[in-house]
């Protein structure tokens, strides 16, 4: 008598219900955002995302302690193996067409004067205030090179904590709305951890931001007018200047959704990276605002993302990155790979080795660091 094969792992939707199977035991929920929700909530609890954090960890300093052995063709093979785990398609970095590859492209042998600065969260508020004046971005509270040296009690009861040198997602933020509640020890633990040099690594494959200072600041807590715990991230992608499309972020550290649009608000038929949102997310209240002040800011570069946040009806600018998604953005359908990389032009650029700018391992920094 034959058995029927259960599936270990995977999600089956019925007519009225979805049911996770895990090890062979299934479990049913009446709707996908409740089984978002509970996977989130073991995934925690087996400490899932603990683990994926320090696999990471262990390779940076892989990278890092051995960087002076790297060649630019190492650096090229690198990003190769990984944009192909990542996107799903092998990538032609000599002639470059999608936009996935030509970000790439860029990541290798693109430099600007102002990388450096853009890329350090607290050099990052001086560059906004020079293009845009005062009042851009978030308040800073305090700056500290060791977490042993973070002065919680001057801060207020909400309050926003960073390591400098890059960090994404979860990773080198700590967004505090009860001081009272919070494990100072484990806060210092996770920063000692993030400000690590080879935590730095995932700038390895450009050039300059490998030198940048790794402090902690503190910022201001920005609230979100429609009472969502995290603030919703509004996303401009530029290209020579002028915005095309942006997408909204939201719930980032819960069932984490996105919605993409054209750059007059109308709702586009794609996907990247993340679950596409309800059909009628919210979009920014000050949408030309947004548009006007990533014109100007993206205007000396080929390409790059602009980050905004709303705030009591201010906006504020989040961050700048050169390589959304690392560089290997997985768009669906894919088409919008194919569609962007044509409004990326990278004719005309100057083609620099990623090796003109030799990594701390290669060669001490001895130069001033941004702030001082």
């Amino acid at each position: 008598m034959k058995t029927k094969k259960r599936n270990i792992f995977g999600i089956e939707r019925g007519s009225n219900f979805y049911k996770l199977r895990l090890f062979g035991i299934g479990f049913k929920f009446r709707s996908k955002k409740l089984m978002s929700r509970r996977i989130l909530q073991l995934e925690q609890r087996l400490g899932a995302a603990e683990y994926r954090a320090r696999f990471a960890t262990r390779g940076n300093a892989f990278l890092w302690s051995n960087e002076d052995k790297f060649t630019p063709e190492d650096y090229e093979w690198y990003v190769a193996s990984h944009f192909y785990e990542q996107v799903g398609y092998y990538p032609n970095l000599k002639n470059p067409q999608t936009f996935a590859e030509k970000l790439c492209w860029l990541k290798l042998h693109y430099r600007h004067p102002d990388y450096n600065r853009i890329c350090d969260k607290l050099e990052f508020k001086k560059y906004i205030a020079e293009k845009l004046g005062e009042g851009y971005t978030a308040r800073l509270l305090g700056v500290w090179d060791d977490p042993a040296d973070i002065d919680f009690d001057s801060l207020p009861q909400r309050f926003v904590l960073k390591i400098t040198a890059g960090g994404g997602g979860q990773y080198g933020i700590k967004v505090v709305q009860d001081k009272e509640k919070l494990d100072r020890d484990e806060v210092r633990y996770r920063f000692n951890e993030w400000t690590r040099p080879w935590m730095k690594a995932h700038y390895y494959e450009v050039a300059e931001p490998r030198n940048i200072r790794n402090r902690i600041i503190a910022e201001e807590y920005l609230e979100d007018s429609s009472g969502c715990a995290t603030l919703s991230d509004y996303k401009f992608l530029c290209f020579h200047g002028e915005p095309k499309l942006f997408w909204t972020d939201t719930d980032r550290y819960g069932i984490h959704t996105r919605a993409m649009y054209d750059i007059n608000g109308n709702r586009l038929p794609c996907a990247l990276g993340r679950p596409s949102a309800a059909k009628f997310e919210k979009r920014p209240k000050n949408l030309p605002l947004m548009i006007e002040l990533s014109r100007i800011l993206s205007a000396p570069f080929p390409h790059i993302r602009v980050d905004f946040y709303e705030s009591n009806n201010r906006v504020f600018v989040g961050e700048m990155t050169f390589h959304d998604n690392g560089g290997y953005p997985k768009f669906r359908p894919k088409c919008w790979d194919n569609k962007l990389g044509d409004i990326l032009s990278i004719t005309g650029l100057d083609r620099q080795c990623l090796f003109d700018c030799l990594g701390p391992n290669a060669k001490p920094f001895t130069g001033p660091l941004p702030g001082e």
